[in-house]
């Protein structure tokens, strides 16, 4: 808020007061107190200076065996962000936890926000393939025996997808620890658990 005039030798307080999705950050001279508080000696300019919050956008999967989601992060308030849900076969997107069914969807940034899709199976009563392959970790490299020239994704747990390659060696190095989902060509996602 501002001070029309003031007398001289007068304290003076000034408060910079953000609209929603902004936080102050500092005054135009680089004093960053707020409220300022300072004597007025002669005619004086303050601009507060305002910049956007950020905001987390998380995109889950109601199973992640059935499908991932991409596009989550942290993100600028009024950003645009996009979320795609990506099922595995035999399995389908349905709808996100809002309601939505358009895929991939479009999201403004207003506020921490998680949206979760949801995977149905596209052939119930139907006998899907038993996995060709075996999966297994040491440390933190993932050894795929069994399914050279498929490709293989990688995604964290916000659903970001890591690395998107074809299988030209048994061992994927990722440097990295943590949880993270790993899809061999079409067969459901498997968790793994990373340490160094």
């Amino acid at each position: 808020m501002g001070v029309d005039s003031a007398d001289y030798l007068s304290n003076v307080v000034l408060t910079a007061e953000p609209n929603y999705g902004y936080h102050f950050t500092q005054w135009s001279d680089g004093n960053t107190d707020n409220p300022r508080t300072f004597v007025l000696t002669q005619d004086t300019t303050f601009v507060a200076e305002f910049e956007r919050n950020s905001y987390s956008v998380a995109g889950v999967s109601n199973d992640v065996s059935m499908g991932l989601v991409l596009g989550g992060g942290t993100f600028l308030y009024l950003d645009t962000v996009v979320l795609t849900a990506e099922a595995v076969e035999p399995y389908h997107f349905t709808h996100w936890n809002d309601g939505d069914t358009v895929n991939p969807r479009s999201i403004v940034v207003c506020s921490d926000s998680t949206f979760t899709a949801y995977f149905e199976n596209s052939t119930e009563g139907i006998a899907t393939a038993q996995k060709s392959y075996t999966l297994t970790v040491t440390g933190n490299t993932i050894r795929i025996c069994g399914a050279m020239g498929e490709t293989v994704r990688v995604f964290d747990v916000m659903g970001r997808k890591l690395l998107k390659k074809r299988l030209d060696s048994e061992d994927i190095l990722l440097n990295q620890t943590g949880v993270f989902f790993v899809q061999v060509g079409n067969a459901p996602a498997e968790k793994v658990v990373l340490v160094r």
